[in-house]
């Protein structure tokens, strides 16, 4: 289906789910056939790109945003009484 070299760019957008954790597999993403990844990484290497600027609403509506979700409309887990916290290294 793609003419070589066969790449393939996909993006995804991990603050527009509170409660998700991070970007799924690229076998849930794309599927498997007979137990095998449709999609491979050449050296298994996978290649990340962060895009550091906002594209699609301002700074201070993001923010404002974030806070209503963190805060006020997020549903703590039963099992977690903490509800979510985010660690970054």
């Amino acid at each position: 289906m793609l003419k070589s070299p066969k790449r393939i760019d996909y993006a995804y957008d991990e603050r527009q789910n509170l409660s998700g954790t991070s970007l799924p597999p690229p076998e849930e993403i794309f599927g498997n056939d007979n137990s095998k990844s449709l999609i491979t990484f050449e050296n298994d290497r996978r290649r990340e790109f962060i895009l550091q600027k906002y594209y699609r609403n301002s700074r201070p509506v993001l923010i404002t945003a974030q806070s209503l979700g963190f805060g006020i409309y997020i549903d703590i887990p039963q099992n977690n009484g903490t509800g979510l916290v985010q660690m970054f290294d």
